[in-house]
């Protein structure tokens, strides 16, 4: 009971750690200053570190920490002959993983006991070599070997979460063998994530099949690639089946779980579609389009993760919408074009962006998109607001600059002529801007600066250019 209200207190003031609600928090560890005898046999610093690791607790990892910039020569030979900070290791007690009282429940036991161990055989040991730590083979046997107990596959796959730290390069489809037995778990019908996103496959999602938020290389246009390495081709099968799983239950009706999942499918697309050459991972079409094209009173939750989704694909993972048959050009057609006509500004600002990217990478078929979206942008704009027209001009400009110019207009001079549907668009973007208020005109201008950029770039310099667009 001391614990409990320990763990409850610690959570209610240290918060949840992590995006994807961590199954651990830490807290302050009690009687860390104590001093404590060494091994026979050990060095001081080995032996204070066995102890700890006996008792549970762990070195704080700090920010920043193994990073050698040029003024942190002397700086980190003073943290090496400090005392490391030590802090213990909570776990959250599980009524559904662990349904019986913390202090009787042998899985919990069991699940603290494993992690004692790894801690121990990771001080006496290392971390093992290329392979990993010589003890997740034998695990991995024996967890997944015929009639074994689904409760001892849960009780490893949170284990494996909890100390994900130690298997870094086993990670992210590294290991074909660690990579199945992840998503064939998290893909059971007994793990009760076939309708909901919840805590733990969102965990398992997020520390052991791809790279952390936080180590996304900030550059987006060097393809995508996170700091995750190249997924193992024996992995790709798997890869595929789960993202088309997550692709169904990424949808939330609150916008902060929506964007946590979003975010998960960008690094999927980054690391494991973007560089699945051998194997090529293919979204599923029919999901999205299901999506788009949803009537029921969730439709704008569904129709917001399809084109954020979509918009990724796209982008990222250089997904073509027209290469399959199923489904057809007239589905994808129907789905985009009526959720650019949909009642929502934001789903219709998404939905412009989305084919503006399907002008911009299938030019084939996004011409045809592109005319029916501008007239779509028309009809539905209200003398009174212009927010909608400004906001989905914005988005359909920044996704393909020369959406609102006819194919071949840079080969024909700057008086090239523009379309009907789209000079219908222009003409009526430009008479709002006048009259335009501050929430209007910041999208309005947005969306005209790329588009002037794109005229005045050929026929002056890059500094003459940016100095008209600004003026």
């Amino acid at each position: 009971a001391h614990q409990r209200r320990f763990a409850e207190t610690v959570a209610r003031t240290q918060g949840v750690t992590s995006v994807a609600a961590s199954l651990a928090r830490e807290g302050a560890a009690e009687g860390a200053e104590e001093t404590w005898g060494d091994l026979p046999g050990e060095a001081e610093s080995t032996g204070q570190r066995l102890q700890m690791a006996l008792l549970g607790r762990r070195p704080r990892q700090e920010e920043g920490a193994g990073r050698g910039d040029a003024q942190g020569g002397a700086e980190a030979g003073d943290e090496q002959d400090a005392a490391p900070v030590w802090i213990t290791e909570i776990v959250e007690h599980d009524m559904h993983l662990f349904p019986d009282n913390p202090a009787f429940d042998c899985a919990l036991g069991l699940l603290l006991t494993w992690l004692r161990t790894v801690d121990i055989m990771a001080e006496r040991f290392g971390l093992g070599d290329a392979q990993g730590p010589p003890w997740l083979p034998e695990l991995l046997s024996v967890v997944t070997a015929p009639g074994a107990n689904f409760r001892l596959r849960l009780l490893v796959l949170r284990l494996i979460v909890l100390r994900a730290d130690m298997l870094k390069p086993q990670l992210y489809g590294s290991n074909s063998r660690l990579f199945q037995f992840v998503v064939e778990t998290m893909l059971d019908l007994r793990f009760g994530a076939q309708k909901s996103f919840h805590y733990l496959f969102r965990d398992a999602l997020h520390q052991l099949v791809v790279p952390r938020l936080e180590v996304q290389e900030s550059d987006s246009d060097q393809g995508g690639v996170t700091c995750g390495g190249v997924p193992d081709v024996d992995s790709l099968y798997y890869a595929q089946r789960l993202l088309h799983h997550v692709q169904t239950v990424a949808p939330h009706k609150y916008g902060h779980w929506q964007r946590v999942h979003v975010s998960l499918i960008n690094l999927f697309t980054r690391h494991h579609v973007a560089q699945s050459s051998r194997f090529p991972i293919e979204p599923s079409g029919e999901t999205l389009v299901k999506q788009l094209r949803a009537t029921s009173q969730a439709a704008i939750i569904l129709q917001q993760s399809a084109l954020r989704q979509l918009a990724l694909f796209l982008e990222f993972g250089g997904f073509n919408p027209f290469k399959a048959t199923s489904p057809s050009p007239d589905m994808w057609r129907s789905g985009i074009l009526g959720c650019v006509a949909s009642r929502d500004a934001s789903v219709a600002a998404y939905a412009c962006g989305v084919v503006g990217l399907l002008a911009k990478w299938h030019p084939a078929h996004g011409a045809v998109f592109v005319e029916e979206c501008c007239d779509k942008v028309f009809e539905m704009d209200r003398q009174d607001d212009g927010f909608r027209l400004a906001s989905c001009t914005e988005q359909l400009l920044t996704s393909c600059n020369w959406a609102l110019w006819e194919p071949g207009a840079a080969h024909t001079g700057a008086g090239a002529a523009v379309g009907g549907a789209r000079r219908r668009l222009l003409q009526r973007l430009l008479s709002r801007l006048p009259m335009a208020f501050t929430k209007i005109l910041k999208p309005t201008l947005r969306a005209l600066l790329p588009l002037c950029l794109d005229c005045v770039l050929p026929e002056a310099g890059e500094g003459q250019a940016l100095g008209a667009a600004t003026s």
